[in-house]
């Protein structure tokens, strides 16, 4: 009888030694791959679905479910900076002892942690299997315009101000000419009629002088 009892108690503790570490109603992910950040990561992506552009792709796997749950697992999956998700698994084997969830956050973030709603079954692991990241987002239409538009006011008000100065400096320039007589334009200006005009009545006035001069000595001789 002590014998059995003692056979029992072996057999006892050797179950409670092989069996999950976490069993039955939650499985929760392993303690090393909380806190994991996404932008650090380096995973292989190949053969995945394309992740769409600025999102990231984080995919989890559930093993060893006993019994097999062959239908959508509940997941609750918690980040720094988008909260908690709640995604279900959206792929499994025929057993049901192996779930897939995929998850997408919209650019990199922080896992704290996850866990997975698995009732009455057992489990032997819950793992983050890797992250992908889709292609970078090219700046949006509303950012872009944000942007343009302080630098198209600026352009704008330059040019409005350096029209505005041009204008001004032609009215000043523009009024003193209108202002002053014909006769004085004509002596005062720099312009070839100007110059040929002064000239013709400087070759009068000397060849008037010259003919006072000439008739004052005959005057004088006779």
């Amino acid at each position: 009888m002590l014998f059995m009892v003692v056979l029992a108690a072996l057999a006892l503790s050797l179950y409670f030694a092989v069996r999950p570490v976490y069993a039955g109603g939650v499985a929760e992910l392993q303690e090393s791959q909380q806190n994991t950040d996404s932008s650090t990561a380096q995973d292989n992506c190949e053969g995945e679905d394309s992740v769409p552009a600025g999102e990231v792709l984080w995919h989890f796997i559930l093993n060893g479910l006993d019994p097999g749950i062959t239908s959508p697992i509940d997941g609750h999956f918690v980040f720094d900076s988008a909260g908690t998700l709640d995604v279900s698994s959206s792929k499994w084997n025929p057993g049901g002892d192996t779930h897939h969830f995929y998850v997408f956050t919209t650019g990199d973030d922080t896992l704290l942690n996850a866990t997975a709603d698995i009732g009455d079954s057992d489990y032997n692991n819950f793992v983050l299997s890797h992250i992908c990241h889709g292609e970078e987002v090219e700046q949006s239409v509303e950012a872009s315009v944000a942007e343009s538009v302080p630098a198209s006011e600026a352009e704008s008000e330059a040019e409005s101000e350096a029209a505005s100065g041009e204008g001004s400096q032609k009215a000043g320039e523009g009024t003193p000419e209108g202002s002053q007589a014909d006769s004085s334009f004509l002596f005062n200006g720099s312009g070839p009629l100007a110059t040929i005009a002064f000239s013709l009545i400087l070759l009068a006035s000397l060849g008037t002088l010259a003919y006072a001069n000439v008739k004052s000595v005959r005057s004088r001789n006779q």
